[in-house]
């Protein structure tokens, strides 16, 4: 009986653009014998079937390929090149999808196909161009509103002719002229002046014994040639001549004048002019004052208080602290990671995979979209291979393989991956090691340093 274990299915980000995307999907495995030994270099007919809904769903897509392994038993499909037309059909949005291949007749498995191959429904959400827009691969334009009954338009006006236009075809008026039939006609009254601008200004003429420079009047005692009024100055007036100006605050009050405050900064004395005395002010030493003191954290230079101190955050492990301070701890989505000690494994000389027992399994706890990471270390005496991965099941279902990575070839190394997968809540994760044996030995013993694994949930 042959066996097929597949090691990767390929759908990679960004493959399912718009319409230049290829409308297929790449599908990596190994064809092995009942033996434990690799198909090498055979023909072999591979069925690969797309089920709806379930793993017992009905079927809405297969074909049927005649491929040749390699040496290692490895060969390569690319689903949806040869019933192009009944891929390009099928509606990726419409629930979970589900893989089914056959190799000569012999049902080897079917496996839930994740969340990377669904970008194919985004082919459905293209961008459609509207009024005005321009769609050009992934570049959008604005090409214009197409519109031109609803232009913009500006008014401009002809200097002396009074013309008033709307550009773009709206149309032009005159304005009526101020001497015009429509507009009101002003006119100069007694004392009145209206310029050719239309700047209206007061006509002020000085009567007899009265001069004016500019807004200043003052009397001149000559009008008429009599002998003209004399004036004395009292409280707070100052006649100068013939112009009368206010000297002062214009009461005869001493008790009500306007005084000012000054401060010697050299012995903190504090005066009002004017006679109004002089105090000094309590410093910080004194009496009457109060003296701060610096608590930790503060410096105090005169009259300034500052903070000598910077303090800066810090997050490790979802807990958020502040130097010199507390720490809080920030709530997280789902997170939960297996670890383990050392141990040695013996190999066999061969292509198996074999659980690391010493590693707890992870059982999903919410269904939703995940990290998924793993890391670990091997060293063994002989130019050996051997990788790790994590897989997947949920109940009866076929294991998944969820990523493989090759620690070392030739002794020893360490290796690790982190990625993005859909997880079902109920799915139980595991680690699982194979070695590729290049010795002639049985067994190999291989020194395996903390395998660790987790997930964390992003959405």
């Amino acid at each position: 009986m042959k066996k097929l274990i597949s090691l990767l299915i390929t759908c990679l980000f960004g493959c399912f653009l718009i319409a230049q995307s290829p409308q297929s999907l790449n599908y990596q495995a190994i064809a092995w014998n009942s033996d434990n030994t690799p198909r090498a270099n055979q023909l072999i007919r591979v069925k690969i079937a797309i089920l709806n809904q379930s793993a017992a769903g009905p079927e809405i897509f297969n074909e049927e390929y005649p491929v040749t392994t390699n040496s290692q038993g490895l060969f390569t499909l690319e689903i949806g090149s040869l019933n192009l037309n009944d891929f390009q059909k099928i509606n990726w949005g419409s629930g979970a999808k589900f893989l089914q291949v056959s190799i000569d007749g012999v049902l080897i498995g079917t496996s839930k196909m994740l969340s990377v191959p669904y970008a194919l429904y985004a082919e459905n959400t293209n961008l459609k161009a509207g009024a005005g827009i321009g769609v050009s691969g992934n570049t959008i334009t604005n090409t214009g509103d197409l519109d031109n009954t609803n232009e913009i338009q500006t008014l401009s006006i002809s200097g002396d002719s009074r013309q008033l236009s709307l550009s773009k075809g709206g149309g032009t008026v005159l304005l009526p002229s101020s001497g015009g039939t429509t507009g009101p006609t002003y006119s100069g009254g007694s004392g009145i002046s209206i310029s050719p601008t239309n700047v209206i200004s007061t006509d002020l003429r000085a009567g007899e014994g009265i001069a004016i420079n500019g807004n200043t009047i003052s009397a001149t005692n000559t009008g008429g040639g009599g002998t003209g009024t004399t004036y004395t100055a009292g409280k707070g007036i100052s006649i100068n001549g013939n112009t009368i100006s206010n000297a002062g605050d214009g009461d005869t009050s001493t008790v009500n004048e306007i005084q000012t405050l000054s401060l010697n900064s050299n012995n903190n004395e504090l005066t009002l002019s004017k006679g109004g005395g002089t105090v000094t002010l309590p410093t910080g030493s004194g009496g009457g004052g109060t003296t701060y003191t610096a608590g930790a954290g503060i410096n105090i230079t005169g009259n300034t208080i500052s903070a000598n101190e910077q303090q800066s955050l810090n997050y490790a492990d979802g807990v958020l602290s502040i130097s010199n301070g507390n720490e809080v701890t920030l709530p997280t989505k789902d997170h939960i990671e297996s670890r383990a000690t050392n141990q040695i494994f013996t190999m066999r000389n061969e292509a198996i995979w074999q659980p690391i027992s010493n590693v707890a399994n992870i059982t999903v706890p919410t269904s939703g979209l995940y990290l998924v990471y793993f890391s670990g270390w091997i060293n063994t005496n002989n130019n050996d291979e051997a990788a790790i991965r994590v897989v997947t099941t949920t109940g009866s279902k076929s294991t998944n393989i969820a990523h493989c990575v090759t620690l070392f070839s030739g002794g020893r190394g360490s290796g690790s991956s982190t990625w993005p997968l859909f997880l079902e809540k109920g799915e139980v994760l595991r680690m699982e090691l194979n070695l590729y044996h290049r010795s002639t030995l049985p067994t190999e013993a291989l020194n395996l340093y903390v395998p660790t694994f987790g997930i964390v949930r992003i959405r």
